[in-house]
């Protein structure tokens, strides 16, 4: 190839001219952008309400006490027998002393109204106790707990507590203030 072709070639480069119209022609619909989303066509990315997820949470930690027509024999055998196969298995040492009893009712006094409470009972910091390998709480457990009852093991409220009572705190330090202006 010679270079004056080249340079033609080059020279012939059309110019490209954008036209555009604020409406479509008549006779032409407009067709919808891809990008939008319809009304009725559902969110991807969306998240649920506090209580619709609290109420998913507990049917989830439910599931396993459920009862289907495969474990319904073994369900009805749990709740009517229980450990009483025998008279005999009565008396095998496993009655609980009086002592006992009461410590446990104690124990359970000292719980608070909502959640495990044994984070009040037991510090495994400075007194790990053996056996109590099952008291300890995954992160997932713990994330449930602060989900479902806004704490997080350590006795200090969540970022959601203290939003959903800022206001009821503001007043009493508005007041308390007050009356300290008052006194002094």
């Amino acid at each position: 190839m010679s270079t004056i072709v080249l340079r033609r070639s080059i020279r012939r480069v059309p110019v490209l001219h954008r036209h555009v119209a604020a409406s479509a022609p008549k006779g032409q619909q407009e067709l919808p952008a891809e990008n939008t989303l319809d009304s009725s066509e559902p969110k991807r990315h969306t998240t649920q309400p506090s209580a619709k997820t609290r109420a998913l949470i507990s049917i989830y930690h439910q599931a396993g006490d459920f009862i289907s027509p495969d474990n319904l024999s073994a369900a009805i055998d749990k709740a009517f027998l229980d450990d009483v196969e025998t008279p005999a298995s009565l008396y095998q040492g496993r009655e609980t002393s009086l002592g006992t009893l009461q410590q446990q009712m104690l124990e359970r006094w000292k719980l608070p109204k909502v959640g495990t409470g044994k984070e009040q009972i037991i510090d495994r910091k400075r007194n790990p106790m053996p056996g109590r390998w099952s008291d300890m709480k995954s992160h997932r457990e713990l994330a449930v707990m602060g989900a479902l009852y806004g704490t997080d093991g350590s006795a200090e409220p969540s970022l959601e507590v203290l939003e959903e009572e800022a206001a009821r705190i503001q007043e009493h330090l508005r007041r308390d203030a007050y009356e300290e202006n008052r006194r002094g």
